[in-house]
């Protein structure tokens, strides 16, 4: 009896070790080792390099080493990497020979394959890659972050106020807000703009505007002109970053002379010369059609010229007819993917040939019936023709018949 209680215990840790045994058995292999990732701060010279570094623990756990990068709306780019004896990472990556859009967010992080082939990956981290060629100056409000070069701080305020009054100005024609700060970079030459872009692979929607990035970059070269130049720029790029704010990712889809028509409306200093331009084309009957405005505008200089006075006085007229609400609506209905001559009609029922018949008619005070006539008389004069050619060798035949006739009878007589 006593030697069958003793032994209980003894069949029940057996039990306990078997169990045991089978459950370590059917279970996977644990790594030796779990790898670390320690990231660095990245360093660049624009245009030029970037070195990435981290270190990795233990020095000599990687089979595989990569670095990811990926700017903000793109797709994420991979480095194949090479740590040294010590499992330190030191990284140059050519930003000459692979550029990464200017003013952009970049996430990086590194993914480290172990001699087993385990996976790990590091924390991620995120830096703009702004233009660091210059030593720039900085002015910041809520909404509006400015920088800028070689000028004084009452030049960053300049900038800071007119963006300022150019929001107040985009309002006035558009509903909404913009949610995101914006960022404003005013270069000295048109050149350091053309350049810092060149650099890149930033994709700039219009101008010098990057709505999706709620960033302006804008050239004022110092002198007399350069508040009047501010004055035209800053608001301009602004009224595309709020259109952006209201359209979405639609922005795309809204034709250009909207676009730039409410972009130019919304200039502090509005240029003084589209008027001219303007009726000069009513009079010579050169104007283009707002139709062929909706995509991209006409390279050479006059034409493109043409087409943002045409649009900025297009966009006045609907706004005096239907407002900021209106034109809000009209916007959004466009970024919906409604084609560009069938917005109006479902906004507003009426066709866009309609309006631009209002417009010419109202706005430039253009005649258009003798307008219509003098386009028609062409025709009109060709079809005479057709029509009273046949009729007249027609007359002109049965009168040599008449006469033929006559001159036989008189003969015989």
């Amino acid at each position: 009896m006593h030697a069958h209680k003793k032994m209980l215990p003894r069949l029940w840790m057996m039990v306990l070790l078997l169990l045991a045994n089978l459950l370590l058995g059917a279970a996977p292999a644990a790594a030796a080792y779990a790898v670390e990732i320690t990231v660095g701060n990245v360093f660049y010279d624009y245009g030029q390099q970037a070195t990435f570094q981290a270190q990795i623990e233990p020095a000599d756990a990687w089979r595989e080493v990569n670095l990811f990068l990926q700017p903000q709306g793109a797709s994420a780019r991979v480095e194949q990497v090479e740590p040294d004896g010590d499992g330190g990472i030191v990284y140059i990556y050519d930003l000459a020979e692979k550029p990464l859009p200017a003013f952009t967010p970049v996430t990086f992080w590194f993914r480290v394959v172990d001699q087993d082939g385990n996976e790990y990956t590091s924390p991620e981290k995120t830096f703009v890659y702004d233009d660091n060629r210059f030593e720039w100056e900085q002015l910041e409000s809520e909404r509006f972050e400015v920088h800028w070069y070689e000028r004084d701080i009452a030049f960053g305020q300049q900038v800071l106020n007119t963006a300022e009054q150019g929001l107040r100005r985009a309002q006035s024609y558009l509903p909404g807000t913009i949610d995101d700060r914006v960022r404003i970079f005013v270069y000295s030459s048109g050149e350091d703009v053309q350049q810092a872009l060149q650099l890149s692979t930033s994709a700039w929607a219009v101008g010098h505007a990057s709505p999706a990035l709620s960033t302006i970059v804008v050239s004022v070269p110092p002198g007399p002109e350069e508040v009047l130049e501010l004055e035209r720029q800053i608001p301009h790029e602004l009224a595309h970053i709020f259109e952006y704010a209201l359209a979405g990712d639609g922005y795309a889809q809204i034709p250009v002379w909207l676009l730039e028509g409410t972009a130019s409306l919304a200039e502090l200093y509005p240029n003084p010369d589209y008027q001219s331009v303007l009726d000069n084309a009513a009079q010579n009957t050169s104007l283009i059609t707002m139709s062929q405005l909706c995509g991209p505008f006409p390279r050479e200089a006059s034409a493109a010229f043409l087409s943002y006075a045409q649009s900025a006085s297009f966009v006045r007229f609907l706004h005096q007819k239907y407002g900021t609400s209106g034109l809000g609506e009209l916007m959004q209905i466009y970024a919906d993917g409604v084609g560009c001559e069938e917005g109006p009609q479902s906004a507003w029922n009426v066709s866009l040939n309609e309006l631009e018949y209002r417009w010419r008619q109202e706005s430039l005070g253009m005649d258009m019936a003798g307008l219509i006539f003098g386009n028609l008389l062409p025709y009109i004069i060709l079809l005479a023709l057709l029509v009273l050619l046949p009729l007249i060798f027609a007359l002109s035949g049965g009168l040599r018949s008449a006469r033929g006739k006559a001159s036989r009878e008189v003969h015989e007589s």
